[in-house]
Order: C-alpha cells, then structure tokens, then sequence
C-alpha cells in the first residue's frame, strides 16, 4: 500500500466541507457518519461509511508500531496522531476494507487523542478514536538467583528472519536490540532459557546488536554477531 501525505489536511477539509466538524471518540466506540457535500437522496441510496481500529493498543518500545483497521472498502483514511506528530496521514484501504499505517520512525510512550476518519468518494465520511502505549511484557520470577545474560546461538530460520538463543536469570525480561532499535523481545523461562526471532536485512553485520536483560535482582548485557 502506498502513502500520500497531505498538506495539513486540505484534501480531507475539502471532503467534508468546510462546516463539518469532526471529533475524537473514545477508542472502540461507535463511529459516527456523516454526509458532508452529499445530497439527502445521495446519502439515503448508499450505506452509511464506517471505520475502526484493530491493531493492538500497546506495541514493543523502540518499534516501529503499526496501526490498522477495517473501514468503507476503497476509500482514503486519514490517520491523525498529535503526539507523534502526524496530522491527516492518508492511506487507502482495499476492496475488503482493510487498511494500515506503519509509523515512519521508532518511538516509545503513550500516545492518546488520535483519530481515523474515512471518507468516501460522495464526501461522506465517519470517525474512530483510538490511543496506543509502548509496554514490554512483566518479567517474572522475581526471586530467582541472578545470572548474566548469554548468547548460545544464532541461527537462520528464513529469508531475513534469525533465532537468537541463550540463557539469563530465570524469569528475565530479554531484548535483543540493534541500530538502537528492539528487534526481538522474550521472557526466559523458569530455567533462564531464551529464544527470540529477529529479522535482519542485507548481507553486512549489524552494528552494536546486543542482547539485554532485565530483572528485579539485576541487569547485564552481552554483544553477539548473527550467523549469516
């Protein structure tokens, strides 16, 4: 899917008109329709637009989040993220109506008062608000007996896909990262066994690819390099 960006929303004014005012609603809730420029008897001959989000609220810090949803088949959506900033973002969703955005760089934190708008060819369009938080997964077994994290093996799975292994404290919380980014996140398990895929594209080595864990009883790190 290819991507417009828009100068401060002028196309998605001109859409509604200049009169229709759009609001945020809560994430989930019923999205609201409206006609615009388009006639009552227009209006009434066509199914009112629709439009949700379905990614996930909370997405791995340091990522690239996606956002995604469903809406009115082969219309614009507009993807509004104040925090991010991104203003009128547009996207196209396809003959089924499903639609995504995958922010341009990584970012962590919380990000609320976003909108999706779709509007349809006839000028009729509906809003959904929705919010979405960087959050790593809880480690566990907080009484476990500290152990430095270490790498046992990489492996290639796939084209651009590589599984790390290795072992750390028993309940760690295990982020692979490389070019500062969270490439692979786990949990070690009650052993402080760990495993996670990431994915590497090219042929050089990363640069500084480092394996991290975190635990109530302490932290360590340990470079590593992927078997290609």
């Amino acid at each position: 899917m290819s991507f417009t960006r828009i100068a401060s929303g002028a196309v998605l004014v001109a859409a509604v008109t200049a009169s229709a005012a759009l609001s945020a609603v809560p994430a989930n809730a019923a999205t609201t329709a409206g006609t615009g420029a388009i006639s009552a008897s227009a209006s009434s001959a066509a199914a009112a637009p629709f439009i949700s989000v379905t990614s996930s609220e909370s997405f791995v810090p340091d990522t690239r989040p996606t956002i995604s949803g469903v809406s009115t088949p082969a219309a614009d959506v507009y993807i509004t993220i104040p925090g991010f900033p991104l203003r009128n973002e547009r996207v196209r969703s396809d003959a089924a109506g499903n639609w995504s955005y995958q922010l341009t760089r990584a970012t962590s934190g919380n990000f609320g008062g976003n909108t999706a708008t779709v509007v349809t060819a006839a000028g009729a369009y509906a809003q959904a608000g929705f919010s979405f938080f960087s959050q790593y997964p809880e480690s566990t077994d907080d009484s476990a007996a500290f152990r430095p994290i270490v790498v046992d093996a990489t492996q290639k799975v796939a084209t651009g896909v590589y599984e790390v292994s290795g072992k750390a404290t028993p309940g760690a919380l295990i982020v692979l990262r490389a070019r500062g980014l969270s490439q692979g996140v786990t949990v070690a398990d009650s052993a402080g066994s760990w495993r996670a895929r990431v994915g590497a594209d090219g042929v050089g080595p990363w640069v500084q690819t480092i394996a991290y864990q975190q635990h109530a009883n302490g932290t360590s790190s340990v470079a590593f390099q992927l078997t290609r």
